[in-house]
């Protein structure tokens, strides 16, 4: 007898109809890193600005048709570029005037950082609730917030990993050393983290709290799945945290917005970007449960049976 393939609507049959989204994300994971380590740079580069340097802690210049971009590779500066370009766009649909070309020091793996410790960046304009306080009382206040976060399982180096801060020219020209060429033309910007050192700061600071813990290494295993998920959704979380930045600082520079308007903008921009974050994870949470939850019925479904039988017999 002549063997024959089954045929694809037989197939189908036997698969789900839509793939699990964990299976979705990271192969969507494998390709983006297979893109992002294959050394691409940003498309239409152009002349870098006169007085701007060309290297600034090991990070490169790249001008791009959207932003001027510090970053240590051409992958990190592609990635940057693309946040910016789609924020813009985004905020151009909602009203806004096009913004101005934008800056942006970008932080990735093994890069030297921003923002060194607690007491640099409470030196920084945006965190100062107080610019005339005392160094003993900064120092203090980092001190307190430092026990904090290790009483909470998370390290002040990750969290400053991942962070995202906007920057004033007092900060560029003063707690970073730009040249004042760099300031004339771009007064602010943003330091905002790649995603791979989202991920690598979120794994750190998921597993630092399950140590912190001690819930023993079967009870770790056990809840791995969850785990996983709550991780996810920080990397998103702070991932579109960097969009969230980049339209609140265009916000507040829309002239013809009033404040109220300004407020209002941000917070819809803001309300709608984390509804995508938690719409996949929500499917997730129901595809995960369905993972675990299918072995139990495989298991109770025998019994049940047999015991539909015995009532059948009864009768």
């Amino acid at each position: 007898m002549k063997a024959t393939m089954p045929s694809a609507t037989r197939l189908a049959g036997h698969w789900p109809v839509r793939p699990n989204p964990a299976i979705r994300f990271l192969t969507f994971s494998f390709l983006f890193s297979l893109f992002f380590f294959s050394g691409c740079a940003p498309a239409g580069l152009k002349a870098n600005p006169p007085g701007w340097p060309t290297e600034w802690r090991e990070r490169q210049l790249y001008h791009t048709p959207h932003a001027y971009i510090y970053a240590s590779s051409g992958a990190a500066a592609w990635e940057a570029d693309e946040l910016v370009h789609r924020a813009a766009n985004e905020f151009e649909r909602r009203g806004g005037t096009r913004p101005a070309t934008a800056f942006i020091i970008v932080n990735d793996v093994n890069d030297p950082p921003v923002i060194e410790n607690l007491d640099q960046l409470f030196k920084f304009s945006n965190m100062q609730t107080a610019p005339s306080s005392a160094p003993a009382a900064s120092e203090q206040r980092s001190e307190k917030i430092a026990a904090a976060m290790a009483e909470m399982g998370v390290e002040v180096e990750v969290d400053l990993m991942m962070r995202t801060l906007p920057l004033r020219k007092p900060d560029l020209e003063g707690l970073l050393g730009f040249p004042p060429e760099v300031t004339q033309t771009g007064n602010w910007a943003i330091s905002l983290p790649t995603r791979r050192v989202v991920e690598e700061a979120s794994r750190r600071m998921m597993q630092s709290q399950l140590e912190k813990r001690d819930i023993g290494l079967l009870l770790q295993v056990a809840m791995a799945p969850i785990t996983s998920i709550q991780e996810f959704r920080m990397v998103n979380v702070a991932c579109v945290g960097r969009e969230i930045a980049l339209f609140t600082e265009w916000s507040h520079r829309q002239e013809s917005w009033p404040i109220e308007q300004q407020a209002e903008k941000i917070d819809q921009y803001t309300q709608r970007k984390l509804q995508e974050v938690n719409r996949p994870l929500t499917t997730l949470l129901e595809d995960s449960f369905e993972v675990v939850t299918t072995p139990v019925k495989w298991a109770v479904e025998p019994f049940q049976n047999n015991g539909d039988k015995d009532e059948a017999k009864g009768e």
